[in-house]
């Protein structure tokens, strides 16, 4: 397990670099290092009609406030049957303060292991480095939805990567609609 592991970040450090996202404009596709303003990157997988993605916008905006000028947040639509013009009104209707943009192909998401909308990944671009991938927290499931978070994944990684300690728990079980590519 240890070995998988291993070989399950090396893998994907070699890819972060070469990762591209499209503006909603549709004008260009952006490699991932030229996006992030910060050294920490979130990546979160989105798709409109995913129900516990979309109980997540809140949490996701203020997290991003929160570590603002820390960590830059970016939400890949990940569903490839909606126009630039429908993601950019379902971004306003959602309340998405975050930057959105769309999947290139071929599907970076994919490239990255994303299985789920609502999955997260938080990557350290200096070292391209994958320092978790997994759920926000553990508020919500498909049987379940909790008041409060009583785990809060992302933002104990993010706490440890900027505090500059390891990151304990490195994945965790995601809910949220498949991804199909």
């Amino acid at each position: 397990l240890l070995f998988l592991l291993c070989s399950f970040n090396y893998a994907f450090s070699q890819e972060v670099a070469s990762l591209k996202f499209r503006t909603l404009d549709g004008k260009e596709d952006i490699s991932l290092p030229s996006m992030a303003k910060n050294d920490l990157i979130v990546l979160i997988a989105y798709g409109e009609g995913c129900p516990i993605i979309r109980k997540y916008v809140p949490t996701l905006n203020q997290t991003a406030k929160d570590y603002q000028g820390k960590a830059t947040f970016l939400m890949i639509n990940a569903v490839k049957s909606k126009s630039n013009s429908e993601i950019i009104i379902d971004k306003k209707n959602q309340g998405i303060e975050l930057e959105l943009y769309q999947d290139s192909h071929p599907s970076s998401l994919q490239k990255l292991g994303f299985k789920t909308l609502s999955e997260v990944v938080l990557i350290k671009k200096s070292t391209q480095e994958i320092l978790y991938k997994g759920a926000v927290d553990n508020q919500f499931t498909f049987d379940l939805t909790r008041p409060k978070a009583t785990e809060h994944y992302l933002i104990d990684a993010l706490n440890n990567s900027i505090a500059g300690k390891k990151v304990k728990i490195k994945t965790s079980r995601v809910y949220g609609c498949a991804i199909t590519y």
